[in-house]
């Protein structure tokens, strides 16, 4: 869920600085609600940063995944590059409050409708407006080269729940092995579909790098992140 991302004003940033360029006040006060009709998965294109690997891969032990990006196409999801600068946020907001001006305008003026609340998740334009403003995030995660993965929400009890820290975080499960059929592929096998490359941290134990070269032999040597030292 976009509220509980690790910067959790990122979908506010977008939709207020949207609402400030095209002179509209922001009649929800909270932009939660709106942000909760997509699901959003965080990837790099880049298997070599060290903060990513210390981060997200137990402190470097782990192994990343390199996915290919067409399987997503088959998912009825949304890919975007995020961008950091200031200027390329403005360029985005530009865009959007040229391309979506009068359709933000129609939500702000039925947001107490009952068409408002039973149809703004089918809505096209709402989904595709939702992941342009998921694009932008601040500039100290710019090393992360980060990708979008969204997802629209159809129904509220489309969302599982987790609780981690003390907080109930709203996810969605994508079956990727549910894509696993030779018609959906080209005839390819399913994890020469999905999985273009396996990469060890720079702390990973050998054993495991022998264990997985063995049973996925298609990744046979895996690629090693090696700080840069080799």
């Amino acid at each position: 869920n976009p509220m509980c991302l690790s910067d959790v004003n990122e979908f506010t940033l977008g939709w207020k600085s949207l609402l400030t360029t095209l002179g509209l006040d922001d009649p929800w006060k909270s932009c939660g609600y709106i942000g909760s009709f997509a699901a959003v998965g965080c990837l790099s294109k880049s298997p070599r940063i060290l903060s990513q690997w210390r981060g997200y891969a137990a402190d470097a032990t782990g192994l990343a995944i390199g996915i290919n990006p067409h399987v997503f196409a088959t998912t009825d999801c949304e890919l975007r590059e995020c961008v950091y600068t200031e200027a390329e946020h403005a360029q985005v907001i530009k865009k959007l409050a040229s391309q979506y001006g009068d359709y933000v305008q129609e939500l702000i003026d039925e947001k107490e409708s009952d068409r408002f609340f039973a149809g703004i998740n089918e809505d096209e334009r709402f989904f595709l407006l939702t992941c342009e403003l998921l694009r932008l995030k601040h500039s100290a995660f710019e090393q992360e080269r980060e990708v979008r993965v969204i997802k629209r929400i159809n129904s509220p009890s489309d969302w599982s729940y987790r609780v981690r820290d003390g907080l109930a975080i709203p996810y969605l499960n994508l079956d990727l092995a549910a894509l696993g059929t030779d018609s959906v592929m080209g005839g390819f096998g399913f994890q020469n579909y999905l999985f273009k490359e396996i990469w060890y941290g720079p702390k990973c134990n050998y054993r495991n790098r022998v264990v997985f070269d063995t049973l996925i032999p298609r990744f046979s040597p895996g690629l090693v992140f090696d700080c840069g030292y080799s």
